[in-house]
């Protein structure tokens, strides 16, 4: 009877650990799985917003494409770099210097990616008439007025 028992916990215990990894695996996904899912999606209603010609989907999507890779090199950047970060903070004492350079570090590549973005915009503007392009600069503003209500980079009030 034992080894029934036994066996009777470890198959709950293995259907448990299941349904655990499934639904962490389900949620990972959703939030960083169908980013390029989110993202092919926007495309598709920029391009019926603003009545792309072909050509010019073509060209959008091609842009996309180099932006989003370099964006993600960039971001892969950031991380390593807010990580060295928290290294420093492990220590016991940490080394204000060189926590301050990093921070600097940081910045550059926030820099660096905000600069992707501006000519990302700029060079999918370049392809479009004036009357897309006053479009799509509203496009832009709505999105970005969205992302600060939402507080994505809304400032902090704190001195």
């Amino acid at each position: 009877m034992g080894s029934r028992f036994l066996k009777s916990v470890l198959f709950i215990s293995l259907l448990f650990n299941i349904t655990i990894l499934g639904t962490a695996g389900f949620f990972y996904l959703r939030e960083c799985g169908t980013s390029l899912g989110k993202a092919e999606k926007r495309y598709e209603g920029l391009a019926e917003r603003l009545k792309l010609t072909p050509e010019q989907r073509a060209l959008f999507k091609e842009e996309n494409e180099k932006f989003r890779a370099s964006i993600q090199a960039a971001h892969g950047e950031l991380a390593e770099k807010r990580r060295h970060v928290f290294r420093l903070l492990r220590d016991e004492d940490p080394d204000r210097a060189s926590i301050n350079a990093s921070l600097a570090e940081i910045g550059r590549v926030q820099g660096t990616i905000e600069a992707q973005a501006v000519e990302h915009m700029l060079r999918e503007k370049a392809v479009l008439d004036s009357d897309q392009q006053a479009r799509y600069m509203e496009l832009l503003e709505k999105r970005m007025e969205k992302r600060m209500s939402e507080r994505k980079w809304k400032r902090s009030s704190h001195p």
